[in-house]
């Protein structure tokens, strides 16, 4: 009897902690074109009009769902709403920050994200939430991963910095992310979505676009004599040079470029990127550049 209302009291517990984590909202209860889940910050009722960051996670191709409300749950299973509900000390950062956090779940019928869904749902966000238009940040891995490289660019006037882990995108729009802060993960072992093809070729394409070449090693391999299971190469000063250990990437300045190569993990590598500290300092430090806002702010002139 006793290890039975242990169990129902841990349950009870478990529960009570999940529903802190996010509420879900299925698709047709909104207008917006996903189902999503969404975490408020525990200020948000005292505070209703405060202004405040914005995180969109968008998940990998296991996590599909249908129209229902069933699988949308599983979203949870990685990213900062993974971290909120597994009570991790990291998930503070959030509420620091007062962010809110909306991810959203793409549709088993569309079989992968659709940039005009995406960017409606940015909108519907911005529309709907006591946003900081000036700090709307999305991440998110594997498909969602690309799905980040493709919001980002077509959407760089509305967002802050993208996190694209693993990311199964290849290049697009790229002139779009000219001042963009970007900070990527991939392991150079992945099986799943190739490294080489994928973010290597999103990294050439925007280094050339930045017109900036990579001093002392290439993207495909390690930086010379680099050694740990992590290698990271930064925009700096209009420099792209491999980090030396004592930098943490977390202060780095803005509008710089960022990948952080893992030498091993596969594909699976997104825990331990989103358990980076450094990251969510990182993140949370950017904010849209003044032309993107000026031009996303800029109201029509009325004719005469």
């Amino acid at each position: 009897m006793r290890y039975l209302l242990i169990a129902i009291l841990t349950g009870a517990f478990l529960t009570l902690h999940a529903a802190e984590a996010y509420t879900v909202k299925p698709i047709g209860t909104t207008p917006a074109p996903y189902g999503f889940l969404e975490h408020l910050p525990a200020d948000f009722k005292a505070s209703p009009k405060r202004l405040r960051p914005l995180i969109i996670f968008l998940h990998g191709l296991g996590e599909l769902g249908a129209s229902d409300a069933k699988d949308l749950p599983k979203v949870a299973g990685a990213g900062p709403l993974h971290l909120i509900a597994s009570g991790s000390p990291l998930a503070k950062v959030f509420e620091t920050q007062s962010a809110i956090i909306l991810a959203p779940q793409g549709l088993k019928e569309d079989g992968w994200w659709k940039t005009e869904k995406l960017t409606a749902f940015l909108d519907y966000a911005l529309a709907t939430y006591p946003i900081d238009p000036d700090r709307v940040y999305v991440t998110g891995l594997s498909m969602g991963g690309g799905g980040t490289w493709v919001l980002g660019a077509n959407a760089a006037d509305k967002v802050a910095a993208i996190v694209p882990i693993c990311g199964a995108a290849k290049p697009e729009h790229v002139d779009a992310l000219h001042t963009m802060p970007i900070w990527a993960f991939h392991a150079s072992d992945d099986p799943t979505v190739n490294f080489t093809e994928h973010t290597v070729a999103w990294f050439d394409a925007l280094l050339a676009d930045r017109n900036v070449k990579l001093a002392g090693g290439t993207l495909g391999g390690r930086p010379a004599g680099g050694k740990g299971t992590a290698a990271t190469a930064s925009l700096i000063h209009d420099a792209w040079t491999w980090l030396p250990e004592k930098i943490p990437p977390a202060s780095i300045p803005q509008f710089q470029l960022t990948l952080t190569i893992y030498a091993d993990g596969g594909h699976g590598i997104w825990t331990r990127a989103y358990n980076d500290p450094n990251l969510w300092t990182w993140l949370f430090a950017q904010h849209r550049p003044k032309a993107a806002a000026a031009k996303a702010d800029a109201k029509p002139a009325k004719k005469k």
